[in-house]
């Protein structure tokens, strides 16, 4: 008689999921490569990854196993995105080497939403464990230096043509910071090839130290409070502290969304780039600074950096790569120009007054513009009054309408900020959308029509009475091409101002721009 047979309770427990790839390649890579690890041991893949033992600490910190000894496991290729087809701009993610990778063979498929991936790849936290015996002796080599410490890397060991900055433009990195800050520079040079500089404010690596591992690189990179470099291992590696990073692109070819990751706290610098280029079309996602010339200079590079230093000035302190690029845009790129109306164009000062104004008197600010970007990298001409708005708006949570009655306008403006959460366009007359609209608005921005057009004074009056009943005691209202000369206003608001000011308005500011606020 057999004996009876042991009842076994169906689970619904997951089964098992086991993959073994080999990945060989370089510190950036292998951070990169950690972040895809951590997607896949969420969804319960247990991987085994045979790497070299330099860089078992990030696959180890992403939940993997390590074999440091093994062979013969498939090699991760780690492929390069392709670029667009047929002139189509795909998203970021379609773009970007690590994004690409998800999925791809010998790595387990990942049959989801690619957009909710890359969501998910970005706001990836890995928390690394770094050995007490490397804390200590990176608190004994930092003990004592002026702070603070910024550290700087400047030559890579792959595609050196393509990513290292020149001799000269380091140079004037170092002077141009040591001229604008109290602290410490601290060249991250493996083998010696950067060059030095003679100051007890500048500290070398192997001079001063020694040739550190990724335990001490990671621990310097924590206790530190800028790190200035290239597209190689320690900026990619900064991802995992938190330091905030200003990544220098040097070559336009070498172009930042195929290689890095974004963050909040990371700004990106490019040369001058052509009209079409990518790295434009991907300017407010990646935080990218370009330069106004053809080649970066070192002192572009410091300007930015000191800033970050300084701390931010339009958003928190988190979101500093963000708000350095919005510094930029406003306090150089509005910097200057002229016209009929002056040969002084201070919008820098405008927008920044409106940006601070509106931060204290709305969370959530809520902008509407009459007249949208007509030209693009229009910045010293008409402004980029849309993109600015735009770009703050979308790290804040606020909200840009914009309204043109010229449907060219209106798709160039959705061109510009197709990355913008916060912005909608309008194709329809401006009066008309001011008198019909019904939700109240922290700012209305009049730029509808040039200075230099008939009747633009009698428009700017007509937007201003239609606005009225959307503007609450803390609104305001502002007037670009607006100045003031011998006991009047001149411009767009040339009526607009005056009949405020009857209706008991005050101006809060009035340069190129004219800004006002309720008494």
């Amino acid at each position: 008689m057999e004996p009876p047979k042991a009842h076994i309770e169906p689970t619904t427990e997951p089964k098992s999921k086991h993959c073994r790839v080999a990945f060989r390649h370089g510190a950036g890579d292998s951070v990169n490569f950690g972040l895809l690890l951590a997607l896949y041991r969420r969804r319960g893949w247990n991987i085994e990854v045979q790497c070299n033992a330099d860089k078992a600490l990030i696959i180890e910190a992403a939940g993997a196993r390590v074999d440091t000894k093994g062979s013969g496991a498939p090699e991760v290729g780690w492929t390069h995105a392709p670029g667009p087809k047929n002139g189509e701009l795909p998203p970021l993610r379609a773009m970007n080497k690590a994004a690409f990778n998800i999925g791809l063979k010998p790595l387990p498929e990942l049959d989801e939403d690619p957009a909710k991936l890359w969501r998910e790849l970005l706001d990836e936290k890995i928390d690394l464990s770094i050995p007490v015996d490397a804390q200590h002796e990176t608190d004994e080599f930092l003990r004592g230096l002026p702070k603070p410490v910024v550290l700087i890397h400047t030559i890579g060991n792959s595609f050196q043509d393509s990513k290292s900055l020149s001799k000269d433009v380091t140079l004037a990195l170092y002077r141009e910071l040591l001229d604008g800050m109290d602290g410490t520079l601290v060249l991250l040079d493996w083998d010696n090839r950067v060059p030095r500089l003679a100051s007890h404010r500048v500290r070398h690596l192997t001079d001063d130290w020694k040739r550190i591992d990724l335990q001490r690189l990671f621990a310097l990179l924590k206790r530190c409070g800028l790190l200035i470099g290239i597209d190689s291992g320690p900026m990619h590696c900064a991802r995992f502290t938190g330091i905030p990073g200003l990544v220098v692109f040097p070559k336009e070819h070498h172009a930042p969304h195929q290689y890095m990751l974004p963050r909040p706290g990371l700004a990106m610098i490019t040369p001058r780039t052509k009209p079409g280029h990518l790295s434009r079309h991907y300017r407010h996602s990646l935080q990218i600074i370009e330069d106004s010339t053809d080649v970066v200079s070192g002192s572009f590079i410091a300007r930015q950096a000191l800033r970050m230093l300084r701390g931010p000035r339009f958003l928190s302190p988190d979101k500093i790569g963000a708000d350095v690029q919005l510094q930029h845009f406003i306090m150089e790129r509005q910097r200057g120009g002229g016209g009929h109306l002056s040969e002084y164009v201070d919008r820098h000062h405008g927008f920044d007054v409106m940006l601070r104004e509106l931060a204290i008197r709305a969370p959530k600010p809520k902008v509407l513009e009459t007249g949208c970007v007509r030209q693009e990298e229009d910045w010293s001409g008409a402004g980029m009054s849309t993109v600015i708005f735009g770009a703050w708006l979308s790290h804040i949570g606020g909200s840009l309408e914009s309204v043109d009655i010229n449907p060219d306008a209106c798709s160039l403006a959705r061109r510009l900020t197709h990355d913008m959460s916060s912005v909608t366009i309008h194709a329809k007359d401006s009066v008309k959308h001011l008198l019909e609209r019904t939700e109240p608005a922290d700012l209305i921005y009049c730029d509808s029509l040039d200075a230099d057009r008939s009747k633009t004074a009698e428009h700017g009056l007509n937007e201003a009475k239609a606005a009225m009943h959307l503007l609450g005691t803390k609104g305001l209202i502002a007037f670009d091409d607006t100045v003031y000369r011998a006991r009047e206003f001149h411009g767009s608001g040339r009526l607009a101002v005056p009949w405020l000011l009857g209706q008991g308005w005050r101006i809060l500011w009035s340069g190129y721009q004219t800004i006002l606020t309720r008494a």
